[in-house]
């Protein structure tokens, strides 16, 4: 076995380590029913200015006419979050995604993100620390409690996986160019 293919295979196998770890807990929760239930009350506010969004793709209401009763009020978000998860279902859909299609591709984006995290964690400790660590580390990404673990679950559709996986890159860049 090739050097690159143990290496990709160590990647993957952490990858799937970490899908697993974010999916199956929750699984039955999120898809019980027929519809998606999220995991917490900022995951179903952005499902909701997703919604908006891709009825008016792919301008975003600065406005939320449920926000604060009865007038409405600023969206106090930024958009980048709601844009992650409806371009990914609107080109699924085809510029036209059913209500079902949002949900499920919303549902599943945090837990993508979050394995995702094993990618940059095995090439800032192999850059640094060689194969062994960047093996080590990507696993122990991928296995690693607390509130990471809990953001980037299935089911919680808020920003905080995007949110942690953008910082460590942006710690990774620094290194890099350090």
């Amino acid at each position: 076995m090739t050097a690159n293919l143990r290496r990709g295979l160590s990647v993957a196998a952490a990858f799937f380590a970490a899908l697993l770890l974010r999916v199956v807990p929750s699984f039955h929760l999120v898809f019980a029913t027929a519809t998606v239930r999220f995991q917490e009350g900022d995951a179903w506010f952005h499902i909701r200015t997703v919604h908006n969004l891709l009825a008016h793709f792919p301008f975003r209401s600065v406005w939320d006419p449920y926000a604060l009763f009865p007038g409405g009020a600023e969206i106090p978000t930024a958009p980048l979050w709601d844009y992650v998860l409806a371009t990914p279902a609107w080109i699924a859909g085809l510029g036209r995604p059913s209500a079902w299609l949002i949900d499920d591709i919303a549902a599943w984006v945090p837990a993508l993100l979050g394995a995702l995290f094993v990618i940059p964690v095995y090439s800032v400790a192999r850059r640094y620390f060689g194969e062994t660590a960047a093996v080590c580390g990507a696993f122990w990404a991928a296995a690693a409690s607390g509130s990471f673990l809990w953001y980037s679950h299935l089911g919680l559709a808020d920003h905080h996986a995007l949110e942690g996986l953008l910082a460590f890159l942006t710690l990774a860049s620094l290194c890099t160019a350090l």
